[in-house]
């Protein structure tokens, strides 16, 4: 009996031969170690977390093409998101810390 339409199925890697490389085994020792004794995290936080947040939060994982944002972007930013608090700020303003509206 014919399957797939009576057509032939092609082989796996493994069924042909090819060598495939199994991934690197989850390095546990290090990553309870950065969770539990650098960043002190309590364990319930440390299981709670997936091994992708881990790497963010002790700076492991790198994306290509991520990065600082150019002169644009961050001017674009600093447009969009000025350091005010509530635009209590002024033009002549000294660069100190922004004091509470009275």
């Amino acid at each position: 009996m014919a399957r797939n339409g009576g057509g032939r199925c092609k082989p796996s890697g493994a069924a042909s031969g090819a060598v495939t490389s199994a991934p690197a085994p989850f390095p546990w020792k290090a990553a309870l170690q950065a969770g539990l004794c650098r960043m002190r995290l309590d364990p319930k936080t440390f299981w709670t977390m997936t091994p992708l947040e881990l790497a963010i939060a002790t700076g492991m994982h790198r994306d290509a093409g991520t990065g600082a944002p150019g002169r644009g972007a961050l001017e674009a930013l600093m447009l969009r998101f000025p350091d005010r608090a509530f635009g209590h700020g002024n033009a002549d303003d000294d660069g100190g810390p922004v004091k509470p509206a009275e």
